[in-house]
């Protein structure tokens, strides 16, 4: 049995952030409905490349779960949400501030016909304070939340993260938030409202530059794959591709010296801590480049391993996908999809021993379990045709 069964989710959500939260949930167990606009459906159904009308985007994050259309523009549309919302155990969207209010949906009207209700909300910037009502992906969260100003290099623009970190960010916390708010209601009977922003999430994520731009009056600056606390700790050439090196645990340091053939360095007073190996990187990286660039990172990382020096190859996503690690611990897993066959895609990373998460199903077609939702919350064939005939759903 897994540990959400039972739980029934309405995901409002679309792009991103919100999608990759109900997924996990999905993979979990719990019965994630979710209600897309008719005829156009998320708005990620659309982004290339577009399979009989299904993106291999939407599918990523949209497994496991089933889908409706409903508009909530219309007022049939939100009478029809808040009577599936009598049956639901959580909602979630991931609407600007002041939509779930325009829709009459938001967390005060669900809770009086369900005292029970989790409404879970994600924004861009929260559903409070002057950015409340302003739209959010998540290169625009990295850019306010402060990542994006530390990611680069020194002598170059910023740089978004390499994924949406941004929308990764707020998506996971939205699902600990959620299953924070199942426990509290587990105890109390409860339920309650969640708001969590796209820019504090990435905010929550800087590491020590928010009590170090405190103490000093200065804020970090792009360091390329260097790290502030000290060196070295890079990325390096070698003979086949790249890799990283990193020594913040001082032994690794001396082990590091012995292997790159600069045993001297150890008791060198240039070299005494981790402040004055900051100040000698450029020395420091130069070295290992010099070492590194005629071996390659499987020898390497055999070298490495033998002196218990932290390391690790850079891989591409097909590298990754056939590592022995990734097979191992099942992180990716094959699906049936009706438009692409068989696919691959993220296995479920949390491990649990007596409850694990699986990947189950595909995504759905849009709209593909309206008729069964609704009869089961009591609305007959002709409510449904005539919905249908008004483009409600």
């Amino acid at each position: 049995m897994k540990p959400l069964e039972g739980i029934r989710v309405l995901d409002l959500t679309q792009a991103y952030s919100g999608p990759f939260c109900t997924m996990q949930l999905a993979d979990f167990g719990a019965e994630v409905i979710k209600i897309e606009q008719p005829e156009i459906g998320d708005i990620t159904r659309a982004w290339l490349p577009v399979v009989d009308g299904k993106s291999p985007y939407f599918t990523c994050i949209n497994r496991g779960k089933k889908s409706i259309t409903l508009d909530l523009r219309t007022e049939k549309g939100q009478e029809v949400f808040l009577k599936l919302a009598e049956t639901a155990d959580i909602v979630v969207d991931n609407y600007r501030g002041g939509i779930r209010e325009k829709y009459n949906i938001d967390y005060e009207k669900l809770k009086k016909i369900n005292p029970k209700i989790i409404s879970a909300s994600l924004s861009g910037y929260g559903n409070w304070g002057p950015m409340k009502k302003i739209g959010a992906f998540a290169q625009m969260a990295e850019a306010y939340g402060g990542l994006m100003n530390l990611t680069g290099f020194t002598d170059q623009s910023p740089v978004k993260s390499g994924n949406s970190a941004g929308d990764l960010y707020a998506g996971i916390m939205l699902v600990y938030g959620i299953c924070m708010a199942l426990y509290h209601r587990e105890k109390t009977g409860e339920g309650q409202n969640i708001d969590i922003s796209m820019m504090d999430a990435v905010f929550q994520t800087l590491e020590a530059g928010i009590i170090n731009t405190g103490l000093t009056g200065k804020s970090p600056q792009r360091m390329g794959n260097r790290h502030p606390s000290g060196g070295p700790y890079n990325c390096f050439k070698a003979k086949d591709g790249w890799c990283v090196i990193g020594t913040p645990v001082w032994a690794q340091w001396h082990s590091l010296c012995r292997v790159i053939g600069k045993e001297e360095w150890i008791d060198d007073p240039k070299f005494a801590n981790h402040k004055c190996n900051k100040q000698n990187e450029d020395e420091i990286d130069a070295q290992i480049n010099e070492w590194v660039k005629d071996k390659t990172r499987q020898e390497i990382e055999e070298i490495m391993a033998e002196n218990k020096i932290t390391f690790a190859q850079v891989l591409d996503i097909k590298e990754v996908m056939e590592h022995p690690q990734t097979k191992a611990r099942e992180m990716v897993v094959e699906v049936d999809d009706p438009s692409f066959g068989k696919i691959k895609m993220q296995g479920v990373p949390v491990k649990m021993s007596l409850t694990p998460g699986s990947v189950d199903a595909s995504a759905p077609g849009l709209g593909q379990h309206s008729e069964e939702i609704f009869a089961g919350i009591g609305l007959s064939e002709k409510d449904i045709r005539e919905m249908k005939e008004n483009k409600v759903v």
